[in-house]
């Protein structure tokens, strides 16, 4: 078995982000966590201009679950945006997980545990957002819009 198992999301429409942004964080509250890494990686969007992008490019920023919609509003007064910047979300449920919100405007997974992948399948389902395993013979998903 894969020691890290990936899934990916098709390209995600801008106002289908905020959608699921939500529902990862109800998935995750719902497993137990209550605390993220955060941290900003590569960016295509006003962000990286900001005077503190500098600060947080590459840096492990602890946040509460419940604080991070507040977070992420915050980071998009200063020029943030899904789909254009990476943002990860790390964290632990019996095993270690972590999400990339891509530059490349889709959502991968990364964690062995099968339970809590299963979970956020379920649960992107319903926003029509389909999490595909990564295997060597992977296509690109599609775009979704919504």
């Amino acid at each position: 078995m894969n020691p890290d198992p990936t899934w990916i999301t098709p390209q995600l429409s801008p106002l289908l982000w905020r959608k699921v942004i939500g529902v990862c964080s109800a998935v995750l509250k719902n497993a137990g966590v209550t605390t993220l890494i955060t941290m900003h990686g590569w960016t295509e969007s006003a962000f990286e201009d900001h005077p503190e992008f500098e600060t947080l490019q590459w840096e492990d920023v602890p946040v509460l679950l419940a604080k991070l919609p507040a977070l992420l509003e915050q980071r998009q007064k200063l020029g943030f945006t899904l789909g254009k910047d990476d943002w990860w979300l790390m964290g632990q449920t019996n095993v270690p997980f972590e999400l990339l919100c891509c530059h490349e405007n889709d959502l991968h997974l990364k964690t062995t545990d099968l339970n809590l992948a299963a979970q956020f399948k379920t649960a992107l389902a319903v926003l029509g957002v389909f999490l595909n395993a990564v295997t060597a013979t992977s296509t690109p998903p599609s775009t979704i819009d919504a």
